[in-house]
């Protein structure tokens, strides 16, 4: 697949988290492909705790390449939101990348390779996780600029820090 250096193809992935959220939709430069497309969706909800697990990298089953998952066009410096399901425990959002690749469709995202491209923690007080609740379950930032041409996996992880303990 041939994309000019201005551009990046993406299939994202689903978050690290320890909460019982999910990824519902994904927008590019104000364009969606629609509600669960371009998204590997875990098999449930449920928290992922051990850190040593590799469904810390997509949830459960998350390194399998699950078959007719569409990987979705973006120039580097694109306008990325991202809609997570109403359930929302307390936390910050980033956002990495790993890539880029030959086909990230069957891309495991297992290894190094992540880089962090976003990340929110708190805004006047609040956690990231309920500013995003006033904007629709959304939280948008961009692509950065100079991306490497090729196929990216993009993970959306939002950490629920209610339990947290230290």
């Amino acid at each position: 697949m041939f994309f000019p250096t201005t551009f990046a193809t993406f299939t994202l992935l689903l978050p690290l988290t320890t909460a019982h959220q999910t990824l519902q939709q994904l927008w590019i430069n104000n364009a969606t492909p629609g509600p669960q497309i371009g998204i590997r969706t875990p098999p449930n909800n449920s928290p992922v705790k051990d850190l040593t697990s590799p469904s810390l990298i997509c949830n459960v089953g998350g390194t399998k390449t699950p078959s007719g998952v569409k990987t979705l066009p973006a120039p580097a410096g694109a306008k990325i939101k991202v809609q997570w399901s109403p359930l929302v425990h307390m936390g910050p959002i980033t956002h990495m990348l790993y890539g880029p690749v030959d086909d990230a469709s069957q891309t495991s995202g297992e290894g190094a390779g992540w880089f962090k491209i976003d990340e929110l923690d708190s805004v006047g007080g609040k956690w990231a996780s309920q500013v995003m609740i006033g904007e629709n379950y959304t939280h948008e930032f961009s692509l950065p600029e100079g991306l490497a041409s090729g196929e990216y996996l993009l993970r959306s992880e939002m950490v629920a820090l209610h339990n947290a303990q230290g």
